[in-house]
C-alpha cells in the first residue's frame, strides 16, 4: 500500500457497550452486516507477506460518518487481535483507509483517516476492509470462515478445530453433536435451514463420512426429517454433493433390472438398508433411487 498521511483524527464514544462481547461475535456481525446492507457476499484476497487478508465489496459506497458509527466497536474490538482498516476509493479518487480502535488506558475509540494527500473525505467507495496478521494460520481460518459466511443464511458452518473453538468461544451453537459447528446468524432458526446453510464441499465432506467411514453425521437426521415432513425446498445440493463423494471415494453405483449394486474400488459391495439404516443411507437411498428399495 502507498504511504498514507493523517486527514484527520478524533475521539469518540463507542455507541453502545460492548465489554461482554466475544471478538467472534462481533466479527462475525461486521461482515454478516456488512454484506446484509449491501445485498451481496464480499470476494475474499489474500497476500502471504505480509499475512492480509483483503474483504472487498466491489462497486460499494459508504458514508465515513455512517460507517464509523455503525461499525465502531466491532472494528475497535478486532483490532485488538488482528490490524483492521476500512479501505476504497474516496470522492476525490484517492485511495482513502479508515483506522478505528481503542486509545491507549481509556475507553474511547480513535477514528483516524489516511489519505495520500492529507485531505479528509466523506466516502468510500469499493469498500474493502483489511484484516492484517502475523499469524498466517490464523488468516487461513479466518479465509474460510468468511468464505461460508452468507448474508442470506441464518447460520455459519464451520469445522470444529481448536482455532476456531478459541474464535467462537462462548457463542450459541445449534447442537455440539453435529459435525460442523452451526452458530446462529439472525436469531433462531430451524435446524434444516442448518443444514441448507452448508456448501457443496462442506455436505460432500459429510457424504465421504458415509461411504468411507460408514458415520451418519447428525446432520442428515436434519435433513432427512425435514425432507419427510416436506419442508425442504430441495434436494438438489444434497444429490450434487453426493455424486462429487461417489467421485472422489471411488464407489460405482450399477443397475440391474430390478436390482443395483453399490461397490468399492476394490469390487467390495456396500449394502445400505432403507428400513433399518442410518439417517444417511436413507437420505442415499431417497437420492438415488426415488421408489424405495428393497434390500438384496
Amino acid at each position: 500500500m502507498m504511504n498514507k498521511v493523517t486527514a484527520r483524527k478524533r475521539e469518540m464514544l463507542p455507541p453502545y457497550r460492548h465489554e461482554s462481547e466475544p471478538m467472534g461475535k462481533l466479527l462475525l456481525h461486521l461482515f454478516y452486516s456488512l454484506s446484509a446492507e449491501l445485498g451481496c457476499n464480499p470476494k475474499l484476497y489474500h497476500t502471504d507477506g505480509p499475512s492480509t487478508l483483503w474483504v472487498f465489496y466491489p462497486h460499494s459506497i459508504f458514508l465515513c460518518d455512517s460507517l464509523v458509527n455503525d461499525y465502531s466497536v466491532p472494528a475497535a474490538v478486532i483490532s485488538q487481535t488482528l490490524k483492521l482498516s476500512f479501505c476504497g476509493s474516496t470522492e476525490a479518487q484517492e485511495t482513502g483507509e479508515i483506522l478505528l480502535f481503542f486509545s491507549d488506558g481509556s475507553k474511547l475509540i480513535i477514528t483516524e483517516k489516511k489519505d495520500i494527500s492529507g485531505r479528509d473525505f466523506r466516502q468510500l467507495g469499493d469498500l474493502c476492509v483489511r484484516l492484517e496478521t502475523d499469524d498466517p494460520e490464523l488468516l487461513t481460518d479466518l479465509r474460510e470462515c468468511l468464505r461460508h459466511l452468507d448474508y442470506r443464511n441464518d447460520f455459519l458452518a464451520v469445522r470444529r478445530t481448536r482455532r476456531f473453538r478459541d474464535i467462537f468461544q462462548g457463542l450459541e451453537e445449534l447442537n455440539p453433536d453435529t459435525y460442523y459447528q452451526f452458530i446462529p446468524l439472525n436469531g433462531y432458526a430451524d435446524p434444516a435451514e442448518a443444514c441448507s446453510s452448508l456448501s457443496a464441499e462442506q455436505q460432500e465432506r459429510l457424504w465421504l463420512l458415509l461411504l468411507c467411514d460408514g458415520i451418519s453425521a447428525l446432520e442428515f437426521d436434519y435433513v432427512l426429517s425435514a425432507f419427510q415432513e416436506g419442508r425442504l425446498n430441495s434436494l438438489f445440493s444434497w444429490e450434487l454433493s453426493l455424486r462429487m463423494a461417489l467421485d472422489k471415494a471411488h464407489v460405482k453405483i450399477s443397475y440391474e433390472e430390478n436390482n443395483f449394486h453399490i461397490t468399492r474400488s476394490d469390487g467390495s459391495r456396500i449394502l445400505y438398508d432403507y428400513a433399518g439404516g442410518s439417517a444417511a443411507e436413507k437420505l442415499f437411498l431417497k437420492i438415488l433411487f426415488p421408489a424405495i428399495p428393497s434390500r438384496h
